[in-house]
């Protein structure tokens, strides 16, 4: 590839010519450019009409052949990055061919790639301060368009352009070497992140065992303690349970032995005494009501006779002999109140013996209701 070419073909001196030359001719891939008395330049492009011998004498003294043809072109240079610590190495390969030959003749361009070079480099070296020296991409992308612009303006068309940017080689090791460090830091730290990370997890399952544990002790507890209220109502509600039966219980008993008593209170005052001996032998078990009955029927009469004697004596109706007989009988009375009446009979299951028993206490019950019964003319005969 070639390093650079003069796009200015030839110069020729329109003034020399004589009378019989023929005008310029028109060649493919160059261009004609006439100056001379100060008139303004003339571009002859193939396939335009060419100067008249007129013209080539007198009106214009200067042709300029310039190369409108296309031409492989490189070039190298180093840009400073941000910073100017270090700096971009920059390839750059085209193709270029004029596109004003005006310009090319005014500006008087002998070295395309000189005159290139130099104006892309300055717009180059602007941008590449712009990045970092790990931005090198987003320093092409940039480079690219403003360097096409560059040099569109300076009068050429550029085709197949590349632009590469590169870094020196201590440049590029120091890159790896800190990209490496920067790489392992990272590396640390996401180690390091993903143990806290690990910690604050395990805390925070640790925290909430703790609270399932807490939360289950205090069901358990509140379960517990339900239980607990519930088998203590259970008892207090058996108890009192037990308790009214035990009150009916007695209750019941105590109606029982009431009946019982009232009915073998009227078998004695009736003088049943067959009944009422037959009525023991056939329930041995109210023994116990018969001899209570016979108590509190003694114990009221003993109260009559006390109550009847002291009537008597308030009258000052006895006689003597009548008064040592009532007051013999009225202190039989008496201490027999406060003697305790002896129980006929133990409480023990029935037995053979209780059934022979049963005959000798009918018999008792039998002589003491017919004394009570013989007792009572004696007051009236008294009485009379």
């Amino acid at each position: 590839m070639a390093e650079t070419y003069n796009p200015i073909l030839s110069t020729e001196n329109l003034g020399r010519r004589g009378l019989l030359q023929r005008p310029p001719i028109l060649e493919p891939g160059v261009a004609l450019v006439c100056s001379g008395n100060g008139k303004p330049l003339l571009t002859l492009l193939q396939g335009q009409k060419t100067l008249t011998w007129g013209e080539a004498c007198w009106g214009y003294n200067k042709l300029y052949r310039v190369d409108m043809t296309e031409h492989p072109l490189d070039f190298q240079c180093d840009v400073p990055c941000k910073g100017d610590a270090f700096k971009f190495h920059a390839e750059i390969t085209f193709r270029c061919s004029v596109r004003d030959p005006e310009v090319i003749v005014n500006r008087n361009v002998t070295d395309v790639a000189q005159w290139i070079k130099s104006s892309v480099e300055e717009m180059m070296r602007i941008i590449s301060r712009k990045y970092d020296v790990k931005e090198s991409g987003n320093a092409e992308i940039e480079m690219r368009g403003t360097v096409n612009k560059a040099i569109y303006e300076s009068g050429f068309n550029l085709s197949n352009f590349t632009l590469k940017l590169s870094l020196q080689q201590e440049v590029a090791d120091w890159i790896r070497s800190q990209t490496r460090i920067q790489e392992e830091i990272q590396l640390e730290k996401s180690k390091q992140y993903l143990i806290i990370e690990k910690t604050q997890f395990e805390i925070e399952q640790e925290e909430k065992k703790a609270e399932l544990e807490q939360k289950r002790i205090e069901r358990q507890q509140e379960l517990e303690n339900k239980l607990r209220l519930k088998k203590l109502q259970a008892k207090l509600q058996h108890q009192e349970l037990e308790q009214r039966l035990a009150q009916q219980q007695a209750d019941f008993e105590l109606k029982i032995m009431e009946q019982k008593t009232k009915f073998y209170s009227s078998m004695l005052q009736s003088g049943n005494l067959q009944l009422l001996a037959l009525q023991l032998a056939q329930n041995p078990e109210d023994v116990r009501a018969i001899l209570q009955a016979l108590n509190q029927q003694k114990q009221i009469e003993r109260e009559h006779n006390i109550k009847i004697l002291r009537t008597l004596l308030d009258a000052d109706v006895v006689e003597g002999w009548q008064l040592t007989e009532v007051g013999k009988r009225a202190l039989q009375e008496l201490i027999g109140v406060n003697e305790m009446p002896q129980p006929v009979l133990q409480d023990s299951e029935a037995t053979s013996s209780e059934r022979q028993e049963d005959s000798s206490v009918a018999a008792e019950v039998s002589l003491d209701s017919q004394s009570n019964i013989s007792s009572e003319p004696i007051w009236e005969d008294n009485e009379e």
